[in-house]
């Protein structure tokens, strides 16, 4: 009875937080990079064929949630409680996790999937190391994250043209390039699959120059500033 109650209360709850959400919404003046992002990793995860997923940085986000309900093993992972003051996921039970050392056993996972989180872990080498540990042999991991071809930044938001430049963001965000890439693929005998490059900025680096309010893939790398890729790990 007393469990029938408290699911009552929770229902009721979450019922009143949506509408409430739903009443107070403002619309936002762009969308997102999740728009090719999220495209990219459901056309990937078709084309590899494989079904045990971790997904690492999943946030209050549904996208773990869509995975499961398409049919997909999935696991979301969060550190919680380093970007949320409060954290909850109302789609989906998240583990906690923190990918610099992780608690889940080696080879556990077919894909893994990490969708902009990367460039906001600060040992971002020991986080790859991680992931690679928990793939299975021939597994899949999908990054993304803001890219620049030829040029590392650290931190995009302390660039003076950048959108949260002076704003004192409690997280860094990073901007790899294909010297991180490469070092990646070289150190755990990694596989470039495929990758695909995008533009969300118009300034050189992400949160440079005007946000782009439409996303948008681009062939030539020297012009993004943001990039999927999927490297599948060797025997």
């Amino acid at each position: 009875m007393k469990e029938t109650i408290k699911n009552l209360g929770i229902k009721f709850f979450l019922t009143s937080y949506l509408k409430y959400k739903y009443n107070h919404k403002k619309p936002s003046d762009f969308v997102n990079e999740r728009t090719l992002e999220y495209p990219y990793i459901l056309s990937e995860l078709s084309r590899v064929k494989a079904n045990k997923i971790l997904d690492i940085g999943s946030g209050r986000t549904s996208f773990p949630s869509t995975l499961e309900s398409c049919g997909y093993d999935i696991t979301a992972s969060d550190l919680k409680g380093s970007y949320y003051k409060m954290f909850h996921n109302h789609h989906i039970h998240v583990v906690k996790d923190n990918i610099t050392r992780s608690r889940f056993s080696n080879e556990s996972f077919d894909v893994i999937t990490c969708i902009s989180t990367l460039e906001h872990i600060p040992d971002f080498n020991v986080a790859i190391n991680e992931m690679v540990r928990l793939l299975k042999p021939e597994g899949f991991l999908i990054l993304t994250f803001p890219y620049q071809y030829d040029e590392f930044q650290d931190n995009v938001y302390e660039l003076v043209d950048s959108n949260a430049y002076g704003n004192n963001s409690k997280f860094i965000t990073r901007s790899y390039s294909d010297s991180e890439i490469h070092k990646w693929i070289d150190k755990h005998s990694l596989k470039k699959d495929k990758i695909a490059y995008y533009k969300g900025f118009e300034g050189k680096f992400w949160s440079t120059g005007k946000r782009i309010n439409f996303p948008y893939w681009v062939d030539n790398k020297e012009v993004a500033n943001g990039v999927c890729i999927t490297l599948k790990k060797e025997i």
